[in-house]
């Protein structure tokens, strides 16, 4: 009898149960034989199956284990030569001739497989093979049960680089059935994501030949300047682009400390899920799409920054030059600004999604307040009150809080949000035979910014980002969004089971407010972050440059406004037009207060006795106080206004250039700078000799036409197009460098760049206002007015 069927007989002699059922057993009550088994050389192996003396689990444990050997033995030398020749041939037909040194190392690899007959090269169908044999179910049936049950081995799996993935692979017998599939099917996900990107990578990536390193760069930008929407294929290529250049672990500390290496491939995975979010065949929402990107670079800087503080260990580093730790601090702090860029992008189908929603709910509640029926509206209001009474007087504390929007007469929605404070007392008693009572109220009562529009959708987002400006709550993290939202849906069932109407429909955009997403529009800090990585790391590195990337996938609003000024190409839409933005309408608290004061008093007395007689007096006092403001949503910009198309009237436009000229007195203020400089250039003689009649109806008497017009108006000639489209170009440019350095002197330093970056952002702002400064104010406002000028001085297309 051969060795191994004596020990089948033996192993089945030594139990009585059913084989599955004694496999079952065995794999709880047989580990230390497996563990035995496994450690047996081949041929202390075959003389442990020829034993007759073993015990039952120890007989059983040999058997598996030489089973486990004979089916995974490895094959002969000549299909390893063959493979390793297909492979060289496969490699020089796609990237050409290789050099020598390839040469070479693929010989010494045919030649070391050849020598040590260990070499394993499984192919797909053998390890399909495999996995159906660690499994009796259907395919399609164990994959879906594997979602459940092997989330551990496929989360071990997905964070196992390339190199320990194929070793596992080529030894499957050293895994369990779950394990060995979560690895195929992570290996045949990362194939596919290489046969994705290998493929005319000439043609969908731009290549780029630096230090004789070749480096894939995304082919365009993430996010379109004129739709707004996201490009899912060149964010698949920025972050395969990201991978690839991230700075690898030191050998040495990667060997002395595994959990760099972890935290490594931990980076490299969460990077890959942001491409595998933005797969073409997702299911999610485009604004689930969003905010999960958003989530995924979040997670991805939060690693790279524990990262970072690993490498930055005394342990670690010792005393070298923390190189490395510098590296992941200066990726961490990219990931994070790039978190606010998407977060930003987001902002606007995120609106959309809840506006949909909200105008779908008070259309039900109050049909025809979408399509401005008059009449229509909707209130809600909560309040309380507190009571302290006692034999003498009493007091009463009440507060009450309001949100009310309908439509008026010329078919536009209103928004109110009032509230209240009261406080209200007396006392009273006898006087002798008096009676008497005095009490007193005050009282603040008022209203928030009043909103008014013709479109219901838009006066929600006018809403959303007000309460989003006024919001205790300000992380936009994924655990926070969900607490926030939870709340919201609870409070929502709750008023509806006690009976009230309308609720606001949960999963407001409560993290949408002006200083949240005004960082993701302005992209300076991601340019300096990713121009200081790229010196801090130098020339010698894999992949491609982070500057490349990050020009290629988020371009600078300023170098596609010079482009396209350069090519005669219509300018983007100003920044965030579906985004509302607080600059459009004061946004005070109290734009409307009354203040009520009062006293009320009484006393009287009822004479004894048979007779009616009476005496009594009320006296009271009351007093109010009042302000009301009345806001417009947003005011057309400047030139709009000094445009005669705007009014369609010559009179009304010169109008507001005598205002302006009335204000801009020698020295104008630095406000009025610039105008008083256009108005110098493009002036010419004063005085009007004579008007006629046409000229004296159509820009009015020659006292209310401002001095600069005069010439232009008396003597029209081509002279004076060409010098004021001269003064045109002047302003162009001067444009475009107000565009660019605003956008560094808004960019505010914070805690997640290092202090180098700081330090250089500093010193970039500072040189960036003193530009603005003299080319626009014309030197005259002080750097400590800075701020004060913030809000006032700035365009509402800009981000702030």
């Amino acid at each position: 009898m051969p060795p191994a069927a004596a020990g089948t007989a033996r192993s089945r002699a030594k139990s009585q149960m059913p084989g599955f059922l004694r496999d079952l057993v065995d794999k709880g009550t047989a580990r230390g034989q497996k563990a035995a088994a496994r450690s047996y050389s081949d041929t202390q192996l075959q003389v442990q199956l020829a034993n007759p003396n073993l015990s039952g689990r120890l007989t059983r444990a040999v058997r598996r284990e030489a089973a486990r050997r004979a089916a995974n033995a490895p094959t002969t030398a000549d299909t390893v030569n063959q493979t390793a020749a297909a492979v060289q041939t496969e490699v020089v037909n796609q990237t050409g001739p290789v050099n020598q040194i390839e040469s070479e190392i693929h010989s010494e690899t045919a030649s070391h497989a050849e020598a040590t007959h260990t070499a394993d090269p499984l192919n797909t169908a053998t390890r399909e093979q495999l996995s159906r044999r660690s499994s009796v179910l259907p395919d399609g049936l164990r994959e879906r049960l594997d979602r459940v049950t092997a989330r551990k081995q496929t989360e071990k799996a997905a964070k196992l680089s390339d190199l320990v993935l194929d070793i596992h692979l080529d030894n499957p017998g050293l895994m369990s059935g779950r394990g060995l599939r979560a690895a195929q099917r992570e290996a045949a996900r990362r194939e596919l994501v290489r046969a994705q990107r290998m493929p005319d990578a000439h043609e969908a990536f731009g290549v780029q030949e630096a230090s004789g390193v070749r480096a894939l760069l995304p082919q365009g930008a993430i996010v379109d300047v004129d739709t707004g929407e996201l490009d899912k294929a060149h964010l698949r290529q920025t972050v395969d682009a990201f991978i690839q250049a991230l700075p690898p672990i030191p050998a040495d500390i990667a060997a002395r400390h595994p959990t760099a290496a972890r935290l490594h491939d931990k980076l490299v995975a969460s990077l890959r899920g942001i491409g595998t979010v933005a797969a073409d065949d997702t299911r999610l929402r485009p604004d689930e799409v969003g905010l999960a990107i958003r989530d995924g670079f979040a997670k991805a800087s939060r690693t790279a920054t524990t990262l970072a503080r690993y490498l930055d260990r005394d342990r670690v580093a010792g005393s070298g030059d923390r190189r490395d730790a510098m590296s992941y601090f200066l990726i961490a702090g990219l990931m994070t600004e790039l978190k606010r860029t998407h977060l930003s992008a987001a902002s606007t189908a995120v609106m959309d999604r809840y506006a949909e929603r909200e105008a779908a709910n008070l259309e039900r509640v109050a049909p025809g307040i979408s399509h401005g029926v008059s009449g229509t509206n909707v209130a809600t209001s909560t309040d309380g009150s507190l009571t302290y009474s006692h034999s003498v007087g009493s007091a009463t504390l009440s507060a009450s809080g309001g949100r009310t929007m309908f439509t008026d007469d010329d078919r536009d929605i209103d928004f109110w949000n009032s509230y209240s404070i009261a406080v209200k007392g007396g006392i009273g008693g006898k006087i002798k035979k008096w009676a008497a009572s005095i009490t007193g109220q005050a009282a603040v009562s008022g209203g928030d910014v009043y909103l008014e529009h013709n479109d219901l959708r838009r006066l929600i987002k006018l809403i959303s980002n007000h309460d989003a400006n006024h919001s205790w709550i300000t992380s936009a993290g994924p655990k926070t969004r969900k607490l926030v939202h939870g709340w919201e849906n609870f409070r929502a069932v709750v008023s509806r089971f006690l009976g009230r109407n309308y609720v606001q429909s949960p999963g407001r955009p409560y993290f949408a407010a002006d200083k949240k997403l005004e960082k993701g529009y302005n992209n300076t800090k991601t340019a300096l972050l990713a121009m200081t990585l790229d010196e801090h790391l130098g020339a010698a590195r894999p992949g491609a440059a982070f500057t490349d990337i990050v020009d290629a996938a988020y371009p600078a609003i300023g170098d596609t406004l010079r482009r396209r000024v350069g090519g005669d190409e219509p300018l983007p839409p100003a920044t965030r037009r579906d985004v509302p933005f607080s600059a459009a309408y004061p946004d005070s608290i109290a734009a409307y207060r009354l203040m009520t004061l009062g006293a009320e008093g009484d006393l009287g007395n009822q004479t004894r006795g048979g007779t009616p007689l009476e005496a009594g007096g009320t006296f009271g006092l009351i007093g109010k106080a009042d302000l009301m403001q009345f806001f417009l949503e947003s005011a057309n910009a400047p030139h709009q206004l000094m445009d005669p198309a705007y009014h369609k009237d010559f009179k009304s436009t010169l109008d507001i250039h005598r205002q302006l000229d009335a204000l801009a007195i020698d020295p104008p203020p630095a406000e009025l700078h610039l105008y008083a400089t256009m108005r110098r250039s493009l002036g010419g003689a004063d005085g009007l000799e004579s008007l006629s009649d046409a000229d004296r109806n159509l820009y009015g008497d020659a006292a209310s036409i401002p001095a600069q017009f005069h010439e232009a108006i008396a003597h029209p000639s081509p002279e004076q197009l060409e010098r004021a489209a001269s003064q045109a170009s002047r302003l162009e440019a001067m444009y475009l460098n107000f565009v660019e350095d605003g956008a560094q002197m808004l960019a505010r330093p914070d805690k997640f760049m290092p202090s180098a970056a700081r330090a250089q952002l500093k010193s970039a702002r500072a040189e960036a206002f003193a530009r603005l400064n003299e080319e626009v104010w014309g030197g005259a406002i002080p750097r400590r007015r800075r701020r004060r000028i913030r809000k006032s001085s700035w365009p509402a297309a800009m981000p702030r």
